[in-house]
């Protein structure tokens, strides 16, 4: 490539990093590091020594993220490779992280090409009636792929863009294209083995788009951290367009533009999927209302969404009524009626409802304290693949409570649930080696399993990330600023929340913040905050007050 006269390089390697070596001669779990050429930039789907993972559906975790974080605007490549980095670690609960090798201090810009002038972009859709024609437009207007433009005026020849998309394509086709082909990275929908018969339903976008717990779905469904939005997109927009009252594909739709954070053209297809009768459409309305997601944020309304969809059959929802009710969000508080909704969602197989159910007896909410009655919903819970679920039972463990009191059990039940990538088991087994709990003390050790934690979204694990800093470890200094970073994003995820834990943590957080400030000199706290908030910019903040993907 630097022999046809290429000034920068980039070299994408989307490879699981296996040793191709075979039994003891294999050196190591995964490949080594590889150093760049000058001028050249290498990205790695995982880092040196670890492999990555294959993924569910039609792409890789590492795929999925490059592909969805490439469409848009004018960006700097590096920025695109941080962007990956953070969606597949999250993606993977943090057991894949994406390596990239610069040896070229050149700017790298990915500009798309964009021959009608953003202004004149605006004027075209300017007042428009969302349609699908429109949400396909706004899905390719920075597109430099021809392909893009014509398929649209095969599907919309009469709309009044399909002129603007000829003049793309006339633009492009004249512009200063690349001599190879642009990559094909697009899934084909299944063959129709019979007609009528179950994969004749089927399309491109049921395979790239099919949420988890989707109660109409027909594809294996794709976690939300893998979901390529780019093909997604496309291919959703084609398929409502050939079935425009399916509701199933309406749903889907909603979807990938929720994922690409087109939040307003979201919720006007999730009000159509669920007004052509898909209960799981109602999921999405609900959060949006609840979360003041492109709408003024409105419990009641959000509640009447979510019971709407519990009555149509969707154990998810059903669960998520109950939370309503338990937190009082919008509704009477009652954990009776809490307790009747989450037990339709039992009785349907749901496996976080039995973590739910079980709570209640743990807690005492409502009903007498009992424990062991609340271990035996976790361990019905663990039974259908429940990470959740196995954290508690080995706390109960642990603690002696609703289980014989054995720490040696209590950690083999922790270690299982966070090697299912659980985050709350992961800061469990942090407190475990940080105060000698069934196991020797060990702060380091404690301190990665709070990062673990942490890598997983679970923001309580950095108060006490926080607290290990701000007094070192053994034979380590403190580190006051990064101690006070960990504090300052404790508290903007308990702020996001709406929980009475949250307000605890927040309490909680604002104490620790309050307390190490004076000790810190301005500089150093001018550090932790800008620690914190480049955290925040890369990783993000999630919410885990109710059942997420």
């Amino acid at each position: 490539m630097n022999a046809i006269g290429t000034r920068s390089l980039v070299v994408i390697l989307d490879a699981c990093r296996n040793s191709p070596l075979p039994g003891e001669s294999a050196s190591g779990t995964g490949l080594a590091l590889v150093d760049a050429p000058p001028n050249t930039v290498i990205a790695y789907s995982t880092s040196p020594g670890a492999v990555a993972f294959d993924g569910a559906g039609a792409n890789s975790p590492y795929t999925a993220a490059l592909a969805s974080s490439l469409e848009g605007s004018e960006k700097d490549f590096r920025d695109v490779l941080r962007l990956v980095r953070a969606k597949v670690r999250l993606a993977t609960g943090g057991e894949q992280t994406p390596w990239y090798i610069d040896n070229t201090r050149a700017p790298i810009t990915i500009r798309p090409t964009n021959p009608i002038a953003p202004e004149e972009l605006t004027e075209l859709v300017s007042g428009r009636p969302m349609s699908l024609p429109l949400t396909a437009w706004l899905t390719i207007a920075e597109s430099a792929d021809s392909r893009d433009f014509e398929h649209f005026i095969a599907l919309f020849p009469e709309d009044q863009l399909a002129e603007a998309a000829k003049r793309q394509i006339l633009e492009i086709e004249t512009g200063n294209s690349p001599d190879f082909p642009l990559m094909e990275i697009e899934v084909d929908g299944p063959g129709r083995e019979i007609p009528e018969g179950l994969i004749s339903e089927v399309t491109a976008c049921d395979i790239l788009a099919t949420g988890v717990g989707d109660v109409m779905a027909v594809a294996e469904p794709v976690p939300h951290d893998l979901v390529n939005t780019r093909a997604a997109l496309r291919a959703c927009v084609e398929a409502v367009q050939e079935a425009p009252k399916n509701a199933r594909l309406v749903n889907h739709l909603a979807r990938v533009l929720r994922l690409s954070q087109r939040f307003e053209e979201a919720l006007h297809y999730y009000r159509l999927a669920a007004e052509l009768g898909n209960p799981s459409a109602y999921i999405g309305i609900s959060e949006f209302y609840r979360q003041g997601i492109a709408v003024e944020p409105d419990y009641r309304r959000a509640f009447e969404a979510a019971r709407t969809g519990a009555l149509l059959g969707s154990p998810r929802l059903q669960l998520m009524t109950g939370i309503f009710y338990r937190e009082g969000w919008g509704v009477q508080q009652s954990y009776p009626e809490a307790m009747r909704w989450m037990w339709l969602s039992v009785q349907n197989g749901f496996p976080p409802a039995f973590v739910a159910y079980g709570d209640f007896y743990r807690k005492g909410l409502g009903v007498e304290v009992d424990e062991a009655r609340a271990v035996g919903f976790y361990r019905q819970a663990a039974v259908l693949g429940s990470s959740d679920a196995e954290n508690l039972i080995g706390m109960a463990y642990m603690r002696g409570k609703g289980a014989t009191h054995d720490p040696e059990t209590g950690i083999q039940w922790l270690v299982r649930s966070s090697d299912a990538g659980n985050p709350f088991a992961a800061f469990q087994l942090g407190r475990a080696f940080q105060d000698g709990w069934g196991v020797k003390k060990d702060l380091k050790t404690a301190l990665a399993y709070f990062r673990l934690s942490a890598q997983r979204n679970y923001l309580g694990a950095h108060i006490l990330i926080g607290d290990i800093l701000r007094e070192g470890l053994p034979g380590e200094p403190p580190n006051g600023p990064e101690a006070y970073a960990n504090y300052i994003i404790a508290r903007e995820a308990a702020i996001l929340r709406d929980t009475r834990d949250a307000k605890e943590e927040l309490t909680d957080a604002e104490a620790r913040i309050a307390d190490i400030q004076p000790a810190l000199s301005p500089e150093e706290r001018t550090a932790g905050e800008q620690i914190a908030t480049n955290w925040i910019n890369q990783y993000g903040l999630l919410d885990f007050n109710l059942v997420s993907e």
